[in-house]
This record gives structure tokens, sequence and C-alpha cells, in this order.
């Protein structure tokens, strides 16, 4: 359960890395 909850929160953390790169591009 905590190898799943280190994923997730892996998963997330560069998901958002991504996001704030693509709003970055288009503002």
């Amino acid at each position: 359960m905590y190898i799943q909850a280190c994923i997730c929160s892996t998963v997330f953390t560069s998901g958002l890395k991504l996001f704030l790169k693509i709003l970055e591009k288009t503002l």
C-alpha cells in the first residue's frame, strides 16, 4: 500500500510539472 501511494504521488508530481510547462507555453 505504501509503494502504491509513492507511485501515485510520483505520477501526480510529474503530471503537475507537465501541466505547468504546458500552461507556461500557452500564456
